[in-house]
């Protein structure tokens, strides 16, 4: 399965992902970019009301005796008639964070966790991997089945849960308590998926706008084909495209074009200069 569909299986954080601010959990995932919640129409807090003026009856007649004030439960005496203070009432609710980390991020921190171990872990790691005669292109879908595919995604080792790590070291027959090789084994897993260069393309390519049409067109199909001679009246299909596809080559370069290959596996340039 795709990267950027397992990410949003049971996410619980995004702490894998490469530090851009902000993380992103349940929450976040479910509602992108909404704000703290506040009830409708409630008052911060109520100011004072100023007296109105009230008219005075023409001289000569008898003032009409004045209504009994009417009582409202739950209103103090002399807030007759005024919505009382809500703002106490209002929960208090944590605001909602971003939406959920991309394949590109999630890919960059692969990156950068790989880069910044040590090589002990990085030859752990690939032992650790080998030793289950496993491809580097089917770890993922290893993974898939064997824990919790959005915790692990998403989040470091450290913050796995217990029963997630367990089943992690029960997979790959490791101690439970090698976290560092855990988030490097992950790491792997993301650079080696066989969707990945797809997926970043994809984020990274803005969408087709009618404007675009017009600029720096490419003829994708033609009818009839060229070279072919006409006779009037002429008849000339042409299908057109245009897509900015310079900022997707440049971050796939910036990822895809880092990786090296050692022992069967594709990891970052300045973790294979460990290995040597």
């Amino acid at each position: 399965m795709a990267i950027n569909l397992n990410l949003n299986r049971n996410p619980v954080g995004a702490g894998r992902a490469a530090p851009n601010g902000g993380s992103a959990g349940f929450l976040g995932a479910a509602f992108p970019g909404l704000g703290p919640i506040r009830v409708p129409g409630a008052p911060s807090a109520p100011g004072p009301v100023a007296p109105t003026a009230q008219p005075q009856p023409p001289a000569g007649v008898p003032e009409a005796p004045s209504a009994a004030p009417i009582f409202r439960p739950g209103l103090r005496p002399g807030l007759v008639g005024r919505l009382p203070d809500l703002t106490p009432f209002i929960p208090k609710l944590p605001p909602f964070f971003g939406a959920p980390k991309t394949t590109t991020q999630i890919a960059q921190g692969a990156m950068n966790l790989l880069n910044g171990a040590s090589q002990p872990v990085l030859q752990e790691a690939i032992h650790t991997i080998r030793n289950r005669s496993m491809a580097a292109g089917s770890l993922m879908n290893y993974l898939e089945r064997k824990v919790i595919i959005g915790e692990v995604l998403n989040d470091l080792a450290k913050d796995w849960s217990e029963e997630t790590k367990r089943d992690f070291a029960e997979a790959f027959q490791m101690a439970v308590d090698k976290l560092d090789v855990m988030d490097a084994i992950v790491s792997i897993a993301i650079l080696n998926d066989r969707d990945l260069e797809d997926e970043i393309r994809v984020e990274n390519t803005p969408e087709t706008t009618e404007a675009d049409l017009l600029e720096n067109r490419r003829i994708v199909w033609q009818y009839p084909p060229p070279g072919t001679i006409l006779q009037p009246p002429y008849l000339i299909l042409l299908a057109v495209e245009h897509r900015d596809i310079q900022r997707a080559e440049e971050v796939i370069q910036s990822i895809i074009g880092e990786l090296v290959e050692h022992q069967g596996f594709k990891i970052p340039k300045a973790a294979a200069q460990k290995l040597r």
